[in-house]
């Protein structure tokens, strides 16, 4: 199953079909765009800029929150592909340039950078970096893996849920976070596939 958003419609049929089969769940995430602009009333093509946002495997973690509690099924395996993109838009939106709300028109994968597997809560550790000490706080797991502090929310719930990290208390009002379980103290670091 190739599924590129929404994943959380596939929470039933993941639920059946891993009951009787290996299933495999496919999810590409962007790593580099270039745009291109349609004249929807003339059919002329801008030349391709690409996009100053550069994705990372942690941007999958925005639709893996939705299928959290199906993350440890058995014969479920996970694919994070990281691919660059051309996309094609419509200019029919608002504003004067007409590009705010535009409509895609097609979306064409132009190469595949790299892609991970997830088959045991073990794979889920490589999104862990290595910490001076063995709790921390969401601030320093965001600073940690250069992301947002709403996004490393996101990624710290997700690895809730696949056991991975467990809540340690607080400091102050923050919540204290450590990694759970075997591998607690040669948690690997991620920078070197989330980064870019």
């Amino acid at each position: 199953e190739i599924q590129t958003r929404s994943l959380a419609s596939l929470k039933p049929k993941l639920r059946a079909f891993c009951e009787v089969a290996r299933v495999t769940l496919v999810h590409p995430v962007i790593r580099r765009k270039w745009v291109q602009w349609v004249d929807p009333e003339n059919g002329s093509v801008t030349e391709k800029h690409r996009s100053p946002k550069t994705g990372t495997y942690y941007d999958a973690f925005w639709e893996l929150l939705f299928i959290r509690d199906c993350l440890n099924l058995p014969n479920l395996k996970l694919c994070l592909l990281l691919v660059d993109v051309e996309d094609y838009r419509y200019l029919d939106g608002y504003g004067k340039d007409r590009k705010r709300r535009s409509t895609r028109m097609d979306r064409i994968p132009v190469e595949l950078v790299e892609q991970i597997t997830i088959e045991s809560p073990e794979d889920w550790r490589q999104f862990v970096p290595v910490f001076p000490e063995p709790v921390f706080t969401r601030k320093e797991f965001a600073k940690a893996i250069r992301q947002p502090l709403k996004r490393a929310g996101v990624v710290i719930q997700v690895l809730e849920a696949v056991s991975v990290l467990e809540r340690a208390g607080s400091r102050g009002r923050e919540y204290l976070y450590r990694v759970c379980g075997p591998g607690e103290d040669d948690g690997q670091n991620a920078d070197s596939k989330q980064q870019s």
